[in-house]
């Protein structure tokens, strides 16, 4: 899977995922400035644990690879103030997170991805993390660690923007 970076990983991402939430009406506006600068701030962060999750092997059902992405993830959403909360996936060995962060308003966001891949065991060490021309490669790269990596940089976003319209 490939994913395009023409300004940023994130600003298109963020760009999407604010449009359709809290800044829904102004999706058809000039991007926000304060959105786009921290966007581009954080291109590189975000890349770097792009890679990291990229490179760990986390096919369906491999319960080492999933448990490190989990953490990964896990230890990101602490450092936002969430609260964390496992529940098992059954049959699996694995666990799903579910985050909570507590706002001032009254509306839900959710955001959502997996950790898990197509992909074998092995891939990550036969196909690594690079970019080229542009564009990211590697095993999930978009679907869907490059998800888990634009939600958490979308809170990082909206944690700077002191947004807390949200229950």
């Amino acid at each position: 899977m490939t994913l395009n970076l023409p300004r940023s990983l994130l600003a298109t991402s963020l760009g999407l995922t604010l449009a359709l939430g809290a800044f829904a009406p102004a999706a058809f506006a000039e991007p926000h400035k304060q959105v786009l600068a921290d966007a581009e701030q954080y291109k590189g962060e975000a890349l770097k644990l792009l890679e990291r999750l990229v490179n760990i092997d986390s096919g369906s059902g491999y319960e080492p690879g999933l448990t490190q992405v989990r953490d990964i993830a896990i230890d990101e959403l602490k450092k936002l103030g969430a609260t964390i909360e496992l529940v098992p996936n059954t049959p699996d060995k694995s666990s799903h997170v579910i985050a909570t962060l507590k706002g001032t308003g009254k509306a839900k966001i959710l955001l959502m991805a997996h950790m898990d891949t197509v992909f074998k065991e092995g891939s990550a060490a036969e196909r690594p993390f690079h970019i080229k021309d542009g564009r990211a490669y590697g095993p999930g790269v978009m679907d869907d660690k490059g998800g888990i990596v634009a939600g958490i940089y979308a809170l990082k976003v909206l944690k700077n923007l002191d947004f807390k319209d949200y229950a």
